[in-house]
């Protein structure tokens, strides 16, 4: 039987009502007397205390781009409704629950309690709403299952504007779907050695997706149904001495797809050999699982050894899809029914931290690592392979891809001066391929780095540079890829990359002001590929910078930007290079805030404010034809929140929200693009993004049990 959202909810309600009643009650009476202690910060943790929340949302519009992951996504009332608690006893039982959101898709509960040094447990719930556009619009019925099937009215056509019937048809379908969930688990402390743990996670996802379907050139976009299940399950067993420890681990996941193949009608007229419908398949059903062992130990007072080492199957055996559901093609049967897919991984990895006796200031490190994929499923030849449901295409044998890695890296640290430290190091990896370009390549880099850390100061900089070298074996350009010959994967093409990082903080012991900065810089060169990436750049540099203005008020300031330059040279003509692109994206990011409490008379303030933008440009430089250059793709954020806390007495609050935000997108690629505009797309005619919504809440916020437990909490985050 299938469990609705909200009684799923009311099951976790009512769970967290029981939990808490049985505890509640519960508490010791013999507790020690704290009335004379002085630490406003550290008040003594016994006893039950609770923060409730109670109120209401208003959301000026609708927007899917806003709600996506707040679940503020339509216009209208919400309810505010938040909870957290937490019951402690001198036994050392504690029970602790918050409940977060829940009048929203984006809600949370989380329940934690156990005995100290004896068990803990865990039981909880997250739901994610994922929400892409509310603008789409389809002529198809039946969205979000399959399969997809025109209205009886539709009328065929070769190209999208002679469908005299797709206005009257369309209609407004969201693509979204939401996540929930579900989780519980615990330890058990056998003794001051052994260790038990055991967790299990099941997570639900329904759902629209976005996917397309083709007759060879004619294309609709369709929604995708998401109706997945992944079940997962840990479990570990850990061994503890005084100068090392050994675990061994057990992992376990399930995807099941409810699923497993889109059917859609054809909206074009049937031509060359097509049929009325397609079909395609899902993500498949699949299970992976894997065993581990690790472990560390201290060998000397100045050496640690790790070590690490997995192995793991995934499977994949779902039946195949037919060639072709186009009963008018002669087709040949497939070479076997399914995949009978296995794929094994292999980790293993081996470290060593050590300083050396007499040489207290020198430490090294060192440690290599190991991975492979070995994939065993079929492999055969598809004799009759199938193009857009119209015609049979050439035999093609389907690829297994499998790899080896091997990684080492080596480093030290030498204190050279009081608060002036040096540091080394060099890695190397050695990557081999199967049914890829480039079978085999090796990585080299090293670095250096500068640490400064005056004892007597509160400065603190570091800056580091290095450069990296990726050398590929000869590429191998009779693959069946369909690709230029001249052409380089830029994943596997020859690059040299040489960067420098800074980072640095300054603050005063006499004066409530502290500072930060950040740079970065990187370029990588191409300089082997005649046709693909050339070369890239990235620059980086940030700030922040914040000051307490007394007890009671502070703030601060944050801003940072960044530009990715890249060149690439192609081939319209399948030859030599005779095109070249020029891209280039800047970002733009800033914020501010300011904390006050007790701005008048038990009035705390809190402002925050973020500001984002960014810009891509893209230019085309060809020698046979004028080229051009694309219109920009631009973004801004303006993001504004505000909160005022009202202190009523000693354990009411009374708080009011306001958020602002404003987005604005230009997307060519979408603007101006209705489910007519492209001939041979039926596309869904998704506007770009852009939205200004105004949030308004107001809620009360009772304390039960000790309020400064909560207060000081707060003032330590």
């Amino acid at each position: 039987m299938k469990i609705s959202l909200d009684q799923r909810y009311t099951l976790l309600a009512a769970a967290v009502a029981a939990l808490l009643a049985s505890t509640a009650s519960a508490e010791d009476a013999a507790r020690p007397d704290t009335s004379g202690w002085e630490c406003k910060k550290c008040p003594f943790d016994r006893g039950y205390r609770a923060e409730t929340e109670l109120g209401g949302i208003y959301v000026s519009d609708s927007s899917a781009k806003f709600g996506n992951y707040t679940g503020l996504d339509e216009d209208g009332g919400y309810v505010l409704a938040n909870a957290e608690g937490k019951s402690s006893h001198e036994s050392g039982y504690v029970l602790e629950y918050s409940l977060e959101d829940l009048g929203l898709d984006s809600r949370s509960m989380t329940i934690e309690g156990g005995r100290q040094g004896s068990y803990d447990f865990f039981l909880d719930y997250d739901a994610i709403p994922k929400r892409v556009f509310d603008t789409t619009r389809t002529p198809y019925k039946g969205n979000g299952g399959s399969p997809l099937t025109l209205p009886d009215s539709w009328v065929d056509a070769n190209t999208t504007t002679g469908m005299t019937a797709l206005p009257s048809t369309l209609r407004s379908v969201n693509v979204e779907s939401d996540r929930e969930t579900y989780g519980l688990g615990g330890r058990f402390f056998a003794s001051d050695n052994w260790k038990f743990s055991l967790a299990y996670h099941r997570e639900d996802r329904e759902g629209t997706g976005i996917t397309s379907g083709s007759f060879v050139i004619p294309t609709a976009q369709l929604m995708k149904p998401i109706d997945y299940q992944t079940d997962r399950v840990d479990a570990a067993v850990r061994y503890s001495a005084k100068r090392w420890h050994l675990e061994l681990a057990y992992f376990a996941s399930k995807f099941d797809n409810q699923t497993n193949a889109l059917r859609w009608e054809n909206p074009y007229t049937s031509v060359s050999g097509a049929t009325d419908f397609g079909q395609m398949s899902l993500e498949p059903d699949n299970d992976y699982q894997q065993i581990s062992l690790s472990g560390s130990a201290r060998v000397w007072d100045s050496t640690v050894l790790s070590l690490n080492l997995a192995t793991g199957t995934g499977k994949q055996d779902q039946a195949f899809l037919p060639y072709t559901i186009n009963p008018a093609l002669a087709v040949d049967a497939l070479p076997f029914s399914n995949l009978d897919g296995q794929v094994d991984t292999t980790h293993a990895d081996f470290s060593v931290t050590s300083g050396f006796p007499g040489l207290d200031k020198l430490k090294v490190k060192a440690w290599v690592r190991y991975d492979e994929r070995d994939n065993g499923g079929k492999r055969g030849e598809f004799t009759t392979p199938v193009l857009g449901e119209s015609f049979v295409d050439l035999a093609v044998e389907n690829p297994r891809y499998s790899f080896e890695r091997t990684r080492l890296h080596a480093s030290a640290e030498y204190e050279l001066l009081d608060g002036l430290e040096l540091a080394i190091g060099g890695d190397l990896s050695d990557l081999e391929r199967t049914q890829v370009a480039v079978t085999s390549e090796e990585e080299s880099g090293g670095w250096g780095r500068v640490h400064w850390r005056p004892a007597a100061s509160l400065l603190d900089l570091r800056l580091t540079a290095g450069a990296q070298r990726r050398e590929p074996d000869k590429y191998d350009t009779t693959l069946p890829d369909g690709q230029n010959p001249l052409m380089r994967k830029y994943n596997m093409a020859y690059r040299y990359r040489n960067y420098l990082d800074l980072y640095g903080s300054l603050s005063f012991a006499e004066t409530p002001l502290s500072i930060g900065i950040g740079g970065f810089y990187a370029d990588d060169s191409y300089s082997r590929s005649e046709i693909g990436l050339q070369s890239a750049r990235d620059t980086r540099i940030s700030g922040d910078l914040s000051y307490a203005f007394n007890d009671n008020n502070s703030a601060y300031l944050h801003a940072g930007y960044e530009t990715i330059d890249a060149r690439q040279r192609g081939s319209q003509l399948y030859s030599s290079p005779d095109w070249k692109g020029l891209r280039s994206d800047e970002f733009t990011t800033a914020g501010l805030g300011w904390r006050s409490r007790s701005v008048i008379e038990n009035l705390d303030l809190n402002v925050d404010y973020t500001y984002g933008q960014s810009t891509g440009k893209t230019n085309l430089q060809a020698s046979a034809s004028p080229g051009g250059k694309f219109p920009d793709l631009e973004t801004e954020l303006n993001s504004l929140r505000l909160d005022l806390t009202y202190r009523a007495s000693e354990r009411l609050d009374v708080v009011f929200g306001w958020w602002w935000e404003k987005f604005d997108s230009k997307d060519w690629s979408l603007a101006g693009v209705q489910p007519a505009t492209l001939p041979q797309v039926l596309a869904f005619g998704a506007d770009p993004y852009n939205y200004d919504v105004n949030v308004f809440s107001v809620s009360a916020r009772y304390y039960f049990g000790q309020r400064n437990v909560i207060e000081a909490e707060d003032d330590a985050e």
